[in-house]
């Protein structure tokens, strides 16, 4: 009897629980991409680089850098690396990518009144296999660089 009672403290001060349906737990735990902007010389230039942490099917937003202020109640512009998109798993080792990189520079103007920030886009829809290198020509002698990790 005691050890029964000695047990039945144990499992009440540790935590412990039942289950409360035969579903399987689903795995919240994050996958990193690492997306890497270059440009191909007769050296490889690294532009931007920028590694994110994301759950499957969610909506995120990074950006690497910083914001001008705001004037007259506009919103601040951001520049540096901007990453937003979602990453869907399709099955173990594939996943369908749609994201956006902006690469924005800040860019000074003589002008105090004027905010200058330089950007350059690129939309991606592809789809990744985990733990593979994606390289895509971009044009000219920039190429993007995709890779998920899990």
């Amino acid at each position: 009897m005691l050890v029964r009672m000695t047990c039945f403290v144990v499992i009440l001060l540790s935590g412990s629980s039942l289950a409360k349906t035969c579903e399987p737990l689903i795995d919240t735990e994050k996958s990193s991409l690492t997306v890497r902007l270059l440009e191909q010389n007769e050296r490889p230039k690294e532009l931007a680089e920028l590694t994110i942490l994301f759950t499957d099917n969610e909506e995120f937003h990074s950006l690497s850098g910083g914001e001008l202020p705001a004037v007259q109640g506009e919103p601040p512009l951001e520049f540096g690396v901007k990453l937003t998109g979602k990453l869907k798993s399709l099955d173990q080792k594939r996943f369908r990518a749609v994201l956006k990189l902006e690469v924005g520079n800040h860019v000074y103007s003589e002008e105090p009144q004027t905010q200058l920030v330089r950007t350059e886009t690129i939309e991606i829809r592809s789809d990744l296999v985990n733990g593979v290198k994606k390289r895509i020509h971009c044009g000219g002698q920039q190429w993007l660089e995709l890779l998920i990790e899990r």
